[in-house]
């Protein structure tokens, strides 16, 4: 049982270190990493070999013995097909969200979920939003121009 846990552990840490040297590059460390890995899918099959992720990390220049990118290989290989799919990597390098960062993603939910049941609808979302029809620039146009004018104009407006 404490063999089991010390290896996670291990294991949990090997991850971390990882994250760690992808971040240290800044926020864009990951975003980088996977665009590495991506260069060295060969086949385009958005999995890698061992071979492959041996040399994305080379390449990466992240400082990893053979013995631990073995493990970090076995770790992220679940289905122990020899191969590591791209979304699992991502998600075991992606760092947790803060405390601070989910609070506001509840409160946001909260304020949307007006029924209280924990599950967003369409009918939650109705009169959430702003009704473009009551813009003035809309009701300038409304009375102005044709509505293909109306959506051009409007369209152009908001992405100057």
């Amino acid at each position: 049982m404490y063999a089991e846990h010390k290896q996670d552990t291990q294991k949990e840490k090997l991850v971390s270190t990882i994250r760690n040297q992808c971040l240290k590059n800044g926020c864009g460390g990951i975003k980088h990493l996977s665009t590495v890995f991506r260069r060295m899918d060969v086949d385009y099959s958005k999995k890698l070999c061992y071979k492959e992720l041996a040399m994305g990390v080379k390449s990466y220049g992240m400082s990893i013995n053979d013995e631990d990118l073995k493990v970090l290989f076995d770790i992220l290989d679940h289905d122990k097909s020899g191969y590591i799919d791209f979304t699992e990597f991502m998600h075991h390098l992606r760092p947790t969200m803060s405390v601070s960062r989910i609070q506001v993603i509840n409160e946001a939910f909260n304020k949307l979920d007006v029924n209280n049941d924990d599950e967003l609808r369409v009918d939650d979302l109705k009169g959430r939003f702003y009704n473009i029809k009551h813009h003035p620039i809309i009701i300038h146009f409304r009375f102005t121009q044709s509505p293909n004018q109306i959506h051009f104009r409007f369209n152009c407006m908001l992405h100057t």
